[in-house]
């Protein structure tokens, strides 16, 4: 069984104290193969993007993803308790949402029991 939650980045203690793996996936220090283009995490930001069209990017991106790095996808079928982090506040739109969608339909396929625990806070 693989326990899966989603973070902040900057509440990395959290997880630390209760041994889940921090997956970074920000657009800039993050896994390069799982986090958005920086350019449309800016475009979105200064409003030259909608989340639709923020949303099918990232989607398309993650498609490609899975194609060109299934290592890097198979490796997260090894970590059992795993925390997807990047920048954004809880309760906002964020593309770790959007990628835990994507991981947890990655494991249906492969028939892989996951539980989603949420947004891991205080």
């Amino acid at each position: 069984m693989i326990h899966i939650w989603t973070m902040q980045l900057s509440k990395w203690r959290l997880a630390k104290r209760d041994g889940i793996h921090i997956l970074n996936i920000t657009a800039q220090s993050g896994l390069q193969c799982f986090a958005p283009e920086f350019e449309n995490v800016r475009l979105y930001k200064k409003g030259a993007l909608t989340q639709d069209e923020y949303t099918a990017l990232y989607l398309e991106k993650m498609r490609r993803c899975y194609v060109q790095y299934r290592n890097e996808w198979n490796h997260l079928e090894e970590i059992e308790k795993m925390a997807l982090t990047c920048y954004c506040k809880a309760g906002d739109y964020c593309h770790r949402h959007l990628f835990k969608d994507c991981l947890t339909k990655y494991f249906d396929v492969k028939k892989i029991e996951y539980e989603f625990h949420g947004e891991l806070i205080e």
